[in-house]
């Protein structure tokens, strides 16, 4: 049976978090071993289960949430996941990899907060002044929808990014 958002999202997965928890000390990662379709830039994180809070690979799938990602859990087994849509696969590189680690932040930190979460991503990938600056034009020329958890616009997001965590974004 193919990993699909709606099994994700409705139903349990025949794997057991038991079995999950063997597959990855055996090294086969949810980021290849789930994933419908190669995504790009993406790299392997650990979260936390919803209910046992035991911390577990991120299930990484594509799906059609009108959003570049979202991060979210099972509602029967409390598996975490990230869904990657064609918006994410429509990005530069270089946004596809802040994206990725933005959305483990999510389940590594864990936190509903966007801007934490998008500098806990900048903290770990440690950017270089060139491609920060490529990143805050992207988010400064920004004209697609923005929800007001980013602030509203790419501009407004970038803005309170750089205010929470100077020393990683500037």
């Amino acid at each position: 049976m193919p990993l699909t958002v709606a099994t994700l999202r409705n139903r349990a997965h025949p794997l057991s978090i038991a079995a999950l928890s063997i597959a990855v000390i055996l090294g086969l990662s949810p980021c290849t071993v789930k994933a419908q379709v190669p995504i790009p830039n993406v790299h392997q994180c650990v979260g936390f289960n919803y209910f046992t809070h035991q911390p577990m690979q991120v299930w990484q799938i594509t799906g059609n949430d009108p959003a570049w990602a979202i991060s979210n859990w099972n509602r029967v087994s409390g598996i975490p996941y990230t869904e990657y849509t064609q918006m994410y696969f429509a990005l530069p590189p270089l946004m596809q990899k802040l994206t990725t680690y933005h959305e483990c932040a999510h389940h590594s930190i864990p936190t509903g907060d966007e801007f934490l979460a998008t500098c806990w991503a900048l903290h770990q990938l440690r950017f270089s002044k060139s491609e920060l600056a490529q990143i805050a034009s992207f988010h400064q020329n920004y004209q697609g929808p923005v929800g007001p958890q980013y602030g509203g616009s790419g501009a407004a997001l970038w803005a309170g990014v750089v205010a929470m965590c100077p020393a990683d974004a500037t």
